[in-house]
This record gives C-alpha cells, sequence and structure tokens, in this order.
C-alpha cells in the first residue's frame, strides 16, 4: 500500500504541475472560423489578456506556495540537513515549516512592494516564482521518493 501512495503522490505532483506551468486550453471565439480544436494559450497570456496587470503575477503565487507546501509535507519528521531549519532532535518539523512559510511570504510580499514601483518586472518575478515552485517540487518528488 505504501508503493501505491508514493505512485500516486508523484502522479499528482506531476499532473499539478503540469497544469500550473503548462498549456490551458481557452475556447476559440465563435465565428472564428477555426477548427474544433481550441486555442492554445498559457497561463500568464490569459492572465495578461484577461485581468488587471498583477494578475500573472498573483497566479505565479498558488503553485510557489503548493510547491513549499509539498517540500514541506515530504521532509516532515526527517532529518533536516541545514541547522537553521532543524528542530531540537534535527528534524524538520513546525519550526522548519514556520521559517519556510515566513520565508516564501517575505519574497511574496517584497515582490508585491517592487511591482507597485517597477510594473514592467512582472515577467521576470513570474518566471522567477515559476521555476523556484518547479525545482522545489522536483525536490519534493525527490524527497518523496528517496526518504519515504
Amino acid at each position: 500500500m505504501k508503493s501505491f501512495s508514493r505512485a500516486s503522490l508523484l502522479i499528482s505532483t506531476l499532473l499539478t504541475a503540469s497544469t500550473a506551468f503548462g498549456q490551458s486550453y481557452l475556447v476559440a471565439p465563435a465565428g472564428s472560423g477555426g477548427s474544433i480544436f481550441p486555442a492554445r494559450a498559457s497561463i500568464a497570456e490569459v492572465a495578461q489578456s484577461t485581468a488587471p496587470s498583477h494578475k500573472a503575477w498573483e497566479l505565479s503565487l498558488i503553485p510557489l506556495f503548493a510547491a513549499q507546501g509539498l517540500d514541506a509535507a515530504s521532509s516532515w519528521g526527517h532529518i533536516e540537513t541545514n541547522p537553521l531549519m532543524a528542530g531540537s532532535n534535527g528534524t524538520f518539523g513546525a519550526k522548519a515549516a514556520g521559517i519556510k512559510i515566513a520565508f516564501v511570504a517575505g519574497a511574496a510580499t517584497a515582490e508585491y512592494l517592487l511591482l507597485k514601483k517597477h510594473p514592467a518586472w512582472q515577467t521576470l518575478f513570474v518566471r522567477l516564482n515559476e521555476g523556484n515552485a518547479i525545482l522545489t517540487t522536483g525536490f519534493a518528488v525527490h524527497n518523496f521518493i528517496v526518504v519515504h
């Protein structure tokens, strides 16, 4: 049963990552004469075309926080090599999760404040958040496969 849960977790993680950073499908406009298949657009393109200027950045925070949560779940109760994050018994626990949440929330707040002053940096922050989420998801998947 344990190997089934690892496989399920891996599959759901990969599907979540592909949904978050893959292509989203949009319905082709009526009378456009296009094919029966919908047009393809990335999340950032959809957000740019349908929402205020910060929408793409706001959407990039969802997979970022989800990936951090997944990484915390994959490390919970196991030996933590980072001395700042390790609890009194050397494992990842509530202290480490709190530090992780505070760090990511602080980074998101800094991005928000910088975007208010420099809106042109939105694409940069969206790409950084996507890259961070992909990398962190990879670490979490590795932890679930190796540690569990």
